[in-house]
């Protein structure tokens, strides 16, 4: 895999195929500390709806140094392409004319010209990684030392938050399930029960809904609702079309 192919990757994951699982393995084998291949390579699996998907994504969560950057990925809330902001403040120029005597008096007032870049944090990977792949074809590894230094430095208390709600995700989402039947579904809603309702997000239940957890979106729903009443209306309407994806089974 040449480094334009592998960017083109980075910037748009729907790209990723049944051939690039091989590409992406190769450089793993190479760079097993690359932890940008091992969450293209565990999204590449769920594209594909692979067996090897629950193994990698282990995996790769292992390896990534901010598992957010994982859980966004795999649902679809990761973007990879590279936004900047410029805000250009105009030259100003007046120019005063007065006339006495015939004579003619100019005053130049200029406000030097500034650009001010804001960059959107989180979206430089590709420029970070394009210069590991410059690396990559002088073939030159990685430090194995300096990457265990730079995965110690993880241990702060964000990052716990992160690895916090990664972990509930593996935990309760630890299998893909094409097709429940309707009686596993109402046992998966009554253990959804016990869960924090702290924990539960909208973004959690679209992954019960994709999973095909349709009970336990419902009751995830209706906890949402009570937490937000205004979005009552909003939660009502959804649960009601989750009842008719249900029905149409």
């Amino acid at each position: 895999m040449n480094r334009k192919r592998f960017i083109s990757f980075i910037e748009n994951p729907n790209l990723l195929n049944s051939s690039s699982v091989d590409e992406l393995n190769e450089i793993i084998d190479e760079f097993p500390f690359f932890q940008t291949a091992h969450l293209l390579l565990v999204k590449n699996f769920l594209s594909l709806n692979s067996i090897k998907y629950n193994k990698q994504l282990k995996i790769s969560a292992t390896y990534a140094n901010d598992r957010a950057m994982l859980f966004h990925l795999i649902n679809d809330d990761f973007i990879s392409k590279e936004k900047e902001k410029t805000i250009d403040k105009k030259k100003n120029f007046e120019e005063i004319e007065i006339t006495n005597d015939h004579q003619l008096l100019t005053f130049d007032f200029v406000i030097n010209e500034k650009k001010e870049t804001e960059q959107l944090p989180g979206l430089d990977i590709v420029s970070s990684y394009a210069d590991l792949l410059e690396s990559m074809n002088a073939e030159e590894p990685i430090n194995e030392e300096q990457q265990s230094k730079k995965e110690k430095f993880a241990n702060s208390t964000k990052i716990k938050k992160q690895k916090f709600l990664i972990d509930n995700f593996l935990q309760s989402n630890t299998r893909i399930v094409p097709k429940e039947t309707h009686e596993e579904n109402e046992d998966i809603s009554k253990q959804s029960i016990e869960e924090d309702n702290d924990l539960i997000t909208e973004t959690l239940v679209r992954i019960y809904i994709k999973q095909g957890y349709y009970f336990k979106a419902i009751m995830a729903y209706e906890k949402l609702s009570l937490k937000y009443p205004e979005k009552s209306i909003y939660f009502a309407n959804q649960i009601k079309k989750i009842k008719q994806i249900i029905n149409s089974k």
